[in-house]
């Protein structure tokens, strides 16, 4: 978590707009609070939209734009109404990881990325 509070102020829209959007999505289930899920839609919506831009820049194979994906995907994963779009995060991802390349995710936070959402891709994978 320390990488969060120590550069918000400086991460891209669409990774403030993805870590808003999860965060307030759980908060909303775990408080059965629908409008707080309904925020979280518009947040998700918002953090799509800044991902699109950011994948049409110089900065689409960051660790920030892939951050910004996972975290979208897992907003996918747990919102669940949408049903089986997490799918298609998950192949968006696995290609932004391919043209990141395998030195992208040898170490550090591009290799903590990619163990995260390996079950993910895994998962797609048998689908």
């Amino acid at each position: 978590m320390d990488f969060l509070r120590s550069g918000w102020p400086t991460f891209s829209p669409a990774l403030v707009w993805s870590v808003r959007a999860l965060v307030t999505l759980l908060f909303g289930a775990l408080h059965g609070d629908r409008q707080a899920i309904m925020c979280a839609r518009h947040m998700y919506s918002r953090g799509i939209q800044h991902l699109a831009f950011l994948l049409q820049s110089t900065a689409a194979l960051s660790d920030e734009t892939l951050a910004a994906a996972i975290l979208l995907g897992g907003y996918e994963v747990l919102d669940g109404s949408s049903g089986r779009s997490w799918i298609v995060h998950a192949r968006g991802i696995a290609q932004l990881m391919r043209a990141r390349g395998p030195a992208a995710h040898e170490q550090g936070m591009g290799r903590t990325m990619l163990m995260a959402w390996r079950p993910y891709l895994v998962a797609d994978a048998f689908i």
